[in-house]
């Protein structure tokens, strides 16, 4: 009983200590404002928070009376603070100044254009797709309407193969888009073009994409290198080395990777070394080295590679020039189990082993000269060599009924090609004339050797020995005489051409 008398106590002392204080705001029309934040505090601390109703009223219960500070806070309002006493009275009434914020001038911009078409060029502005995650030129260009890489490295635009990758006007490692795509970065570009009628050195007509340079970019070297380690030895090493001014664009791009991450492919190979000759002329193709097939079966695969590009055009001399290494060596291993089928004999049975070594080298360089006079005619030479050596060395294991076959191969093979082109142009209003001289020399030389425990063929030899030299010249003179009427074209050639 005397606890609770002691706790009706408390209750009943608080109950006449605690006063409700009501509070209502207004503006200065006197209509009720809603929605208004509402804190009351006690020596700069916040005792109490309410928002005003619908008709602006919010009230607090406090435990002792006295001096309290009401603060009154809305995007609606100017923030106010007001200092009551509710030991006077226990309603208030507050009036708020509202808050108008006056908008001195509103710009309304349009989404800038990514693209813009002139004639034969569409110019695109790549800082209307920028968003900083671009790291190359490669991930600029996915970004831009109807220009696309497909899984060789290609540029495409509508699905169409563009023909080369400029710098500034400048050519940039023959038609090999990755070398300029993958290595030059985003952060360098000021803008890019897509010329749809370009004329090459040679004088045909392709496409091309031009990369513009930013200024700051421009007079001094610039470039990056990457690092990568891991374990088993294995790294992977990439830099390129830039410098882009009047006298000439200088490119250095290297990579060395013992993760069988070839620099080029076959068919960059291919197109790097054969000879950009005027219309219809004469092409010849180099024999692909072995070492670039990855066939799926490598174990291990190094690469060491370097290319160094010069370029420089004006409107009345031209000179590109780009020269690479690239060397390779390689471990494959491959096993082969045959079963015979019903009916045929058990000698079809047999486990096979085979493994594989291949060092090999190969090198491209290549000269592209153009000296335009002033009677619209122009000089163009060309001249390219391209040196390879494979060698290569399989040890085969074969077991059939309890028999193993043993075999040794050693195969050594190099091959030398070099070529000049020249040509003078001469255009008029509808025809153009076109007289050329091309030769071409290709040389290839090979050593097979083959070791067996068992006879190679229907005797008692188990080895062979075999050297194989081949030499292969070629020369070419054409004249053509190209008319491009309104109603038709009409096309003459005629020329002279010696093989041995």
């Amino acid at each position: 009983m005397k606890h609770l008398t002691t706790i009706f106590f408390v209750f009943f002392t608080h109950f006449l200590l605690a006063q409700e204080v009501s509070i209502k705001t207004l503006d200065i029309e006197k209509k009720s404002l809603s929605n208004i934040n509402v804190q009351i505090l006690k020596n700069n601390k916040t005792i109490d928070f309410k928002t005003t109703n619908e008709n602006g009223i919010c009230s607090f219960s406090i435990s002792n009376k006295g001096n309290y500070t009401l603060k009154f806070t809305s995007l609606s309002i100017k923030t106010k603070l007001v200092e009551i006493n509710t030991l006077e009275k226990s309603d208030y009434e507050i009036t708020l100044e509202k808050q108008i914020t006056e908008i001195q001038e509103v710009k309304i911009k349009a989404r800038p254009k990514i693209a813009f078409a002139k004639q034969d060029t569409i110019s695109y502005n790549v800082k209307a797709i920028k968003d900083g995650t671009e790291r190359t030129v490669e991930d600029l260009v996915r970004k831009l309407p109807g220009l696309d890489i497909v899984e060789n490295g290609k540029i495409t635009h509508n699905g169409n193969i563009l023909g080369q990758v400029l710098v500034d006007g400048n050519e940039f490692f023959g038609k090999n888009h990755k070398m300029a795509t993958q290595n030059i970065t985003a952060e360098m570009i000021d803008g890019i073009d897509l010329w749809q009628k370009y004329t090459t050195m040679s004088g045909n007509q392709s496409t091309a994409l031009n990369l513009k340079l930013k200024e700051e970019y421009k007079g001094k070297i610039t470039g990056n290198t990457d690092g990568n380690y891991g374990s088993k030895n294995q790294y992977l090493t990439h830099s390129n080395i830039f410098k882009f001014n009047k006298s000439g664009n200088l490119a250095l791009i290297t990579d060395f990777n013992s993760i069988a991450k070839d620099p080029i492919s076959t068919m960059d190979f291919i197109e790097m070394t054969r000879q950009d000759d005027t219309d219809n002329a004469n092409e010849s193709r180099m024999a692909i080295p072995s070492f670039l097939n990855n066939d799926g079966k490598v174990e291990k695969k190094n690469n060491q590679f370097g290319a160094l590009q010069y370029a420089k055009s004006n409107k009345k001399f031209s000179i590109t020039a780009f020269s690479m290494i690239n060397a390779i060596q390689t471990d494959k291993f491959s096993t082969l189990n045959r079963t015979a089928f019903d009916g045929q004999p058990t000698t079809y049975n047999f486990n096979e082993n085979r493994s594989e070594a291949n060092k090999g080298i190969f090198g491209a360089t290549q000269i592209k000269m153009k000296k335009i006079f002033g009677d619209h005619s122009f000089l163009y030479y060309n001249f390219g060599y391209n040196p390879s050596e494979d060698q290569f060395n399989q040890n085969l294991s074969r077991i059939s009924n309890a028999t193993q076959t043993l075999y040794d191969t050693d195969n050594r093979i190099r091959n030398n090609s070099y070529n000049h082109f020249l040509s003078w142009t001469k255009k008029y209003t509808i025809s153009k004339i076109i007289v050329s001289f091309a030769q071409q020399t290709n040389s290839n030389n090979t050593d097979l050797i083959i070791d067996s425990n068992k006879p190679l063929f229907l005797n008692s030899l188990s080895k062979l020995q075999q050297n194989l030299d081949t030499k292969n010249e070629r020369y070419d003179v054409n004249i053509q005489l190209k008319n491009n009427f309104d109603f038709a074209t009409v096309n003459f050639k005629t020329g002279y051409s010696y093989k041995k």
